[in-house]
């Protein structure tokens, strides 16, 4: 540690203000628990948070990814995927000279959790459309994109969900 600083932090639900994201990412440092206490109104309105978790401690004390999964699901989310890990050899093994080349242990990874689907009916059918369409560019989760749509169309009377099953 070469210096130490205090500053001036609020809470996510002050810094959001009231406004109701659909897609939160966080990549924090091993402070995603700290954000995810401070902000729970707020991303309990999101439709989709990625965040890293870690499996294997990095930052001292810092929250593992059951930690983050518990606090996640009593938000009422869902784990959808993970979208990418990242692994080390255990020291002294060096592979290839690259002391970053990983073997199995998974270190941490991104994580994905969607709006339970429990929860879809306090959904308006524009929330729903932008469920589908975050499910569909961000993560090809076509199957997710389609379910969404048919409810919103149910809601409204809409015909979106057989046009992008057609397409």
């Amino acid at each position: 540690v070469e210096d130490r600083r205090r500053v001036p932090t609020i809470r996510l639900d002050e810094a959001l203000d009231g406004t109701r994201p659909d897609f939160v990412t966080m990549d924090i440092q091993g402070a995603e628990a700290l954000a995810i206490a401070g902000g729970r109104r707020s991303l309990s309105e999101a439709l989709i948070i990625e965040t890293e978790v870690e499996f294997v401690e990095q930052y001292r004390g810092q929250p593992m990814f059951g930690d983050i999964d518990c606090a996640l699901r009593a938000l009422g989310f869902v784990l959808h995927q993970f979208t990418g890990y990242a692994t080390r050899a255990m020291r002294p093994v060096v592979i290839g000279d690259d002391p970053t080349t990983g073997v199995n242990q998974w270190l941490w990874a991104d994580a994905v959790y969607m709006v339970d689907p429990a929860r879809w009916d306090a959904l308006s059918p524009r929330r729903l459309r932008g469920l589908a369409a975050l499910m569909h560019d961000a993560y090809e989760s076509w199957d997710i994109a389609y379910a969404a749509l048919l409810r919103a169309d149910r809601d409204d009377g809409d015909k979106s969900a057989p046009t992008y099953l057609a397409d």
